[in-house]
């Protein structure tokens, strides 16, 4: 029986299916992933100045690297890279302005694995250098 029914009209059909089962399940098993993702965050905030990777993140969880940091992007409105680099660097705004460590222990403690990608993200996200930063927040007042 020919129906009229072209074969884009079935992909798209196919695929409009699949995007709402994907979504039904993220739905159904939201309760359950609640508990998952926050159990998952506590896990980030309580290691993010370890080597920390996704793919390692979704393994110990028992899901997909692609699964998880959806999962992670719904929750947080942000990515997980972005996620753990924005807790190293509010870490090393807080040694900046708190202690008098120097910029090589500071990247250490926060996490970074080396002084270069530090300063690169440290300007992105504040930009200023973490130097500046110090010299105008220090002791939690600013300088200016």
């Amino acid at each position: 029986i020919d129906l009229g029914i072209t074969t884009l009209e079935t992909d798209k059909f196919i695929s409009y299916i699949n995007d709402f089962i994907t979504e039904t399940l993220l739905y159904t098993n939201s309760v359950n992933t609640k508990f998952d993702i926050e159990a998952i965050i506590k896990y980030i905030d309580d290691n993010f100045t370890s080597d920390i990777y996704l793919d390692q993140l979704a393994e110990q969880f028992g899901t997909s690297p692609k699964y998880l940091s959806r999962i992670i992007k719904n929750y947080l409105g942000m990515g997980f890279g972005q996620y753990v680099a924005s807790l190293r660097i509010g870490k090393a705004k807080h040694m900046l302005t708190r202690t008098n460590s120097n910029i090589n222990d500071i990247v250490i403690a926060t996490g970074f694995n080396s002084h270069n990608t530090f300063i690169r993200t440290f300007k992105k996200l504040e930009g200023i250098v973490p130097s500046e930063y110090r010299n105008i927040f220090s002791n939690g007042k600013e300088k200016r």
